[in-house]
């Protein structure tokens, strides 16, 4: 149905559920150069675990791309106000593109395309090389970044892990300073470690907990 495309048009590929429970005073690990690239292994096609989306890295991007299929009557299209059909392609409201779409009988179908761009190297999305683990670093607000570990394992696939409340609350107190920043709404800490602390708290699994798996589908041509 149709009516597929007005709820894309408000929702993307990754359903954002507000700020991670764990936060960083900066981006991660504290005094550490960023990187301006992917290192070229991490990049190429892969595919999405948790969803079958396609997710491609690139020197600066990571982005997802998934496919909707719809059908629907060309009367539904004529009584949408986010769409119009013209000479067999079909403007929504909010895509830059026309969408290709094959007409039969009194009846309409085509495919729709959404990318989410997940991270993209800049002031705000900062990437840093530590220890074998990309570590993306993403601006939530001033003094508040939400950190992400991407690793690649033995297959060549890459790993995504997300901060998470701990279990082990206290043994993390033991490592670095945890200030509790909760409201009404949500829990949440805020960390603000040294790179060895950092470091001992990836090598504790303390934080990190693995939320998606990227299996790679291709390689880039550079490889």
């Amino acid at each position: 149905m149709l009516r597929i495309i007005a709820l894309l048009l408000f929702t993307s590929l990754i359903i954002r559920c507000g700020e991670p429970p764990v936060v960083f005073e900066e981006s991660q690990p504290k005094d550490l150069a960023p990187k301006a690239f992917f290192e070229p292994i991490y990049r190429g096609v892969f595919q999405c675990e948790s969803d079958s989306s396609l997710v491609h890295v690139t020197a600066k991007t990571i982005y997802k791309e998934k496919a909707y299929k719809f059908k629907a009557s060309l009367a539904e299209i004529d009584s949408m106000e986010v769409a119009e059909l013209v000479d067999s392609q079909l403007w929504v409201k909010g895509f830059e593109e026309p969408i290709p779409i094959m007409i039969e009988g009194d009846s309409a179908s085509g495919e729709i395309m959404l990318r989410d761009t997940l991270f993209n190297i800049s002031e705000n999305h900062i990437l840093k090389h530590f220890r074998g683990h990309h570590i993306l670093n993403k601006k939530l607000a001033a003094n508040k970044w939400e950190v992400l570990i991407l690793s690649i394992d033995y297959d060549l696939d890459l790993r995504l892990s997300e901060a998470v409340m701990p279990e082990d609350l206290e043994a993390l107190k033991k490592i670095t300073p945890v200030k509790d920043i909760s409201t009404e709404e949500k829990d949440q800490i805020l960390l603000s470690p040294t790179p060895s602390e950092f470091r001992e708290i990836l090598k504790r699994n303390l934080v990190f907990q693995e939320c998606d798996i990227y299996r790679r589908f291709k390689f880039p041509k550079e490889i």
